[in-house]
């Protein structure tokens, strides 16, 4: 199996270092893992995103391993979070049987060869999803009608420096029309929705976002929910709106920073959502 790397450069630790240990007392509430929800792959298979995630400084090493529960095909992903706290890998789900990840990160603790100690944050299962299961017909390419076409992340949306919205927190209970199509990899034309990761940063109260197509009234849902001063990220399927937009509504009495990242897009002619 082979991940993909979303986010930190990769680096080489030594092998058979990994130790799983109790987490200690300097791990703070706000880090450890996040396991997104399985998708399909254009052209067949399908991938999950896996991440550690921290409320830290930039630079801290982490570890993702993953495989297929009883077997030997088992590999692991090493690096260090980014400027937003994220280090992640997508991760190919098996259809040979369960495939699992674990997150591990290093809290400075050594063995006593000098290598490092991993520190468990957390870990996770999954069976290959039905509907992105081969068959004795050739899979829909991305030009076909539903088709889901992967992209490599791409920043749509942040608002601490002015991308995709003006350089400013969200006011509370405020919306943000974010354009999608034509940016990023999405084509300007013939897409029916798109898959985002969002991002909450420094919410200033407790509160949830809502995500939904452009020129809709806003459903009565929680697409992720914030407690004060969290930094908290989810991966949603979202269809598109006029003109080619999303909102983000922020249920807040507080104002917050939005990050989305686009991920994929799933082209006009079927139902999405």
């Amino acid at each position: 199996m082979t991940g993909t790397l979303v986010s930190g450069p990769a680096h080489a630790v030594e092998p058979g270092s990994v130790h799983a240990s109790h987490t200690p007392t300097s791990l703070a509430v706000s880090d450890g893992s996040e396991f997104g929800e399985p998708y399909c792959e254009s052209g067949g298979g399908a991938s999950v995103r896996v991440a550690f995630v921290t409320t830290a400084p930039e630079g801290r090493d982490a570890r993702i391993s993953y495989g297929v529960d009883g077997t030997d095909d088992y590999g692991s992903v090493d690096g260090h979070t980014d400027e937003d706290g994220y280090f992640a890998v997508n991760v190919p789900i098996s259809e040979e049987g369960l495939t699992v990840a674990t997150v591990l990160w290093d809290a400075g603790f050594r063995n006593s060869d000098e290598s490092i100690q991993w520190v468990y944050t957390g870990d996770k299962d999954w069976t290959f999803p039905e509907e992105c299961a081969r068959t004795g017909e050739s899979q829909p390419d991305p030009t076909e009608p539903g088709a889901f076409d992967s992209l490599d992340p791409a920043r749509l949306l942040d608002t601490r420096v002015g991308n995709g919205a003006p350089q400013t927190a969200v006011a509370a209970n405020g919306t943000i029309d974010l354009q999608v199509t034509g940016r990023g990899g999405v084509p300007s034309t013939g897409v029916a929705a798109v898959v985002v990761n969002v991002t909450v940063v420094g919410a200033a109260t407790g509160g949830f976002l809502t995500v939904y197509p452009s020129g809709t009234t806003q459903p009565t849902a929680s697409n992720l929910n914030y407690t004060p001063g969290q930094t908290i990220p989810n991966l949603v399927t979202v269809k598109i709106g006029t003109a080619g937009k999303i909102k983000l509504t922020n249920n807040s009495a507080g104002t917050i920073h939005l990050i989305a990242d686009v991920a994929g897009y799933y082209l006009a002619g079927t139902t999405v959502g």
